[in-house]
């Protein structure tokens, strides 16, 4: 295995495309969310077509969690034999998330300790907003382990906390990702990795009859096949010999990339519901891969060309209320990043990865 030396460690290697793709998460996402209020019948028209369309956008999410194997897998590749390693990349990721995700939920216990009955009264179904251990288990990041349903809450209340189990699922991976780089050899964890890619799947469809009731899906180890195959394509861009294999096979690429997307899409019109069997069993692996080698692609184009209830959007009204929307919500993201978000980046990516030891060095060479 090639690595790259460690004064290369720390710094920038941005891959502009992989924000595009960033992006296409996101719009998935907000697509399947603003399509998906009530389910629409052929008597609809085009509006049937476009919300059947947007029927798997969720799949946004598995987008995001194959970067993240990538990325986050890349940056603890890199680091690899560090002496402060562990230190260095948590110290980052605290301020990267928990400022801004820890005052998202003070400020949900301020609002219910302060107007909790008034929302509720003013509220169309009465309900009680949740201040209890379903709330509180945010703060540990094991809110996909809680039997809470957010989404049944009404309007954005059901908002506020819903989405955020993705968050835990990537909390959980990086408790886990930097232990197994530190204590697997670079000769062994590719093949960790593809045992972990081809058991979720496994290990889904074996209880699929039993946990039909609780949205297992949620939970990081029946999601780590993308989290897995993040990682294996980080350590295939970082190996000479695959990236020149890759750039002289780009046909073949294409063509792979074409036929999972082919197959993508018939699990987007037939079986869109993510708690299908089709998509617990094969679905969300097979959805990944197509998600790892569209990454490939892209950081490919990267390499050798720049280098050398809401509101549905399949109405005119709901179109333009989610076109405010998104208005709003690219202002509010933005002035959070500016005042925020930034400062507290910069603030941990002030601590660097330090030197391994000459011994470590040395070792990292043989491997």
């Amino acid at each position: 295995m090639c690595h790259r030396s460690i004064a290369t460690v720390g710094k920038s290697s941005r891959i502009p495309e992989l924000d595009g793709l960033r992006g296409l998460a996101i719009l998935l996402v907000i697509f399947y969310h603003y399509t998906h209020g009530n389910l629409l019948t052929r008597s609809n028209g085009l509006a049937f077509y476009v919300q059947r369309a947007a029927g798997a956008g969720w799949s946004g999410v598995d987008l995001f969690f194959v970067l993240s194997g990538f990325l986050i897998g890349g940056i603890l590749i890199d680091a690899r034999g560090s002496q402060s390693f562990f230190q260095t990349f948590y110290i980052r990721r605290f301020f990267r998330i928990i400022p801004i995700y820890y005052s998202w939920i003070f400020l949900y216990i301020a609002l219910v300790a302060t107007a909790g009955a008034a929302i509720q009264a003013r509220s169309f179904s009465g309900k009680v907003l949740p201040n209890g251990c379903e709330v509180y288990a945010h703060f540990l990041f094991i809110q996909n382990l809680v039997p809470f349903n957010f989404s049944a809450m009404p309007g954005i209340w059901g908002l506020w906390f819903s989405h955020l189990w993705s968050l835990a699922v990537e909390e959980q991976f990086y408790l886990i990702a930097p232990l197994m780089i530190a204590w697997l050899t670079p000769r062994h964890l590719p093949a960790a990795l593809a045992a972990i890619a081809c058991c979720a799947p496994i290990v889904r469809t074996a209880l699929f009859s039993h946990l039909q009731k609780f949205d297992m899906t949620h939970i990081m180890p029946f999601r780590a096949d993308g989290l897995a195959l993040g990682m294996l394509a980080a350590i295939a861009w970082r190996s000479p010999k695959v990236r020149l294999w890759l750039t002289t096979n780009i046909r073949l690429l294409y063509t792979s990339a074409g036929l999972l997307f082919s197959g993508y899409g018939l699990l987007c019109w037939y079986a869109p519901d993510s708690n299908s069997l089709a998509i617990n069993s094969f679905g969300f692996t097979w959805i990944a891969i197509f998600y790892a080698l569209l990454l490939l692609i892209a950081a490919l184009f990267f390499y050798s060309v720049l280098l050398r209830e809401p509101p549905e959007i399949v109405t005119l009204p709901g179109a333009c209320v989610a076109a405010v929307a998104a208005a709003v919500t690219y202002l509010a993201a933005r002035l959070s990043w500016t005042l925020l978000e930034h400062p507290l980046v910069r603030i941990g990516h002030g601590f660097k990865y330090s030197a391994p030891a000459t011994e470590e060095v040395a070792q990292l060479a043989t491997d």
